[in-house]
């Protein structure tokens, strides 16, 4: 029996509706509080080779110096991140990206903390948490427990290590390494490494050369004791293709533009 023009609109508009209602399922998913929300269909798979590593110090105000950042200024910046889209790499997410075992998601970011001060605990560490982002702190190993200058005590390193923030070395006691003999260095790195394995029950992978300084005898100790990433300073974003044993990192101060800067791509 031959449609009549009145039945094929009517089969036609039918179909519309049942196409219409399948692709509306998939594009939005209702809430507890029973609005709809939009969803993707197509899950972003942007990659980059670009990986900027900020460095931090303190979190806490003190006029004029610059390696410390008031609690509020650094708590705008860790939202400007988070409402931009970023998203935080650990170490061991970076190393896996730097030996090509994972790709790189665009807008990945790593933050990271020198020296080990104590308001990176009391300061740093709650906005961290907020923000759900990961971070690392690298420890002078001498100045675990140091009340007298606010360092970190043990069981903050502990607390932190175990929950998104973890610690790793920086030295014994913050030396320019490229003023010591090989055996000096290999000491400074070998005794700051132990102390934090015997403190974090774990091994100890990545160090953040102080104030940047190393040369080749600093990279041969570095080998020697099985580092798998090793950063210095440069002031921009890293890649990729950046040699493990100098894998740059790039200051950050109070200025939110200096955020914007160095995680954006020129």
């Amino acid at each position: 029996m031959k449609q009549t023009v009145i039945e094929k609109v009517i089969a036609f508009a039918a179909a519309a509706l049942i196409t219409a209602a399948g692709l509306t399922s998939c594009a939005s998913k209702p809430t507890q509080s029973g609005k709809a929300v939009s969803v993707s269909t197509r899950p972003s798979t942007a990659t980059t080779t670009r990986i900027p590593v900020l460095m931090y110090h303190s979190i806490l105000y003190e006029k004029g110096n610059i390696l410390r950042i008031p609690k509020e200024k650094f708590e705008t910046q860790m939202k400007w991140l988070y409402d931009n889209g970023y998203h935080t790499l650990s170490l061991d997410e970076l190393y896996d990206a730097v030996s090509g075992k994972r790709p790189v998601p665009e807008k990945s970011v790593v933050l990271t903390f020198d020296d080990g001060y104590g308001d990176n605990y009391t300061n740093a560490f709650p906005i961290l948490k907020k923000y759900h982002f990961k971070a690392t702190v690298f420890m002078i190993t001498s100045k675990i427990g140091d009340a007298r200058d606010n360092y970190l005590t043990a069981e903050q390193i502990k607390e932190m290590d175990a929950n998104g923030m973890r610690v790793e070395c920086h030295t014994l006691s913050h030396p320019n390494l490229d003023k010591l003999s090989y055996q000096e260095q290999y000491k400074e790195l070998s005794e700051s490494k132990a102390a934090l394995e015997r403190l974090l029950d774990r091994k100890v992978n990545y160090i953040a050369y102080p104030s940047g300084k190393y040369n080749k005898d600093t990279i041969k100790a570095a080998q020697q004791l099985g580092f798998k990433i090793c950063f210095k300073m440069n002031g921009g974003a890293g890649s990729v293709t950046d040699s493990r044993y100098e894998f740059p990192r790039a200051f950050v101060g109070e200025n939110l533009h200096d955020v914007i800067k160095i995680v954006q791509p020129q």
